[in-house]
């Protein structure tokens, strides 16, 4: 187990950003989603790797799992279960106290970047790493990717066809985020069943 590590620095030639532009690409769907959700300020997403590489004193993760809670719009919690396929690190203690091919636990804040152009080939983009780890710990063999993921993007897209029905609808305004549907009798149900219908035809 470790406390936070105070130490972390900047990828070489990165630019830390403050906000993210949204007309930047998703580089990372997890992480992406780690940061809207708060994954920056609160660090309560828990992650697993395995550590596939180092060079002087970064850290290179393989096969990343994370979990964490996110809210939709009305206030209601659910759990997020994603994965990444690498990430770069600057940690101490990891650095220092485990080896290539470890399972590691812990968890962290994520950090948006944009990449120096002149280090990059001449190409500016943006991309996220993760800081402040805490509760590192080596672990056994892991699910990569996790059992429970599909279920979970299952639950996670339909949630995001009932918000947009809820979004696109004559009484968003008057019963936005009270939990209180203002739409006739059946219309709600009417419509998540012809958006979920119509995109599984898609698919």
């Amino acid at each position: 187990m470790s406390k936070k590590n105070k130490n972390a620095t900047r990828l070489p030639g990165e630019f830390e950003l403050k906000t993210i532009n949204c007309g930047d690409p998703v580089v990372r769907g997890s992480l992406n989603h780690y940061y809207a959700a708060g994954g920056n300020i609160d660090g309560n997403g828990t992650f697993q790797g395995k550590i596939l590489k180092r060079d002087k004193g970064w850290t290179l993760l393989k096969n990343i799992t994370v979990r964490f809670t996110d809210m939709d719009i009305n206030y209601v919690f659910y759990d997020v279960v994603g994965t990444e396929d690498h990430v770069w690190i600057h940690d101490e203690e990891i650095y220092q106290n485990y080896k290539v091919g470890d399972n590691i636990q812990f968890t962290a804040k994520v950090y948006a970047y944009r990449r120096n152009p002149d280090k990059h080939g001449g190409h500016e983009s943006m991309d996220f790493s993760l800081k402040e780890l805490e509760n590192i710990k080596r672990i056994d063999d892991y699910d990569f990717p996790p059992k429970d993921m599909e279920e979970n993007q299952n639950m996670w897209h339909q949630k995001f066809i009932e918000e947009l029905v809820c979004e696109t609808c004559l009484y968003s305004e008057q019963c936005y985020h009270t939990g209180i549907c203002l739409a006739p009798d059946g219309y709600r149900d009417d419509m998540i069943r012809s958006l979920t219908d119509l995109d599984n035809a898609l698919l």
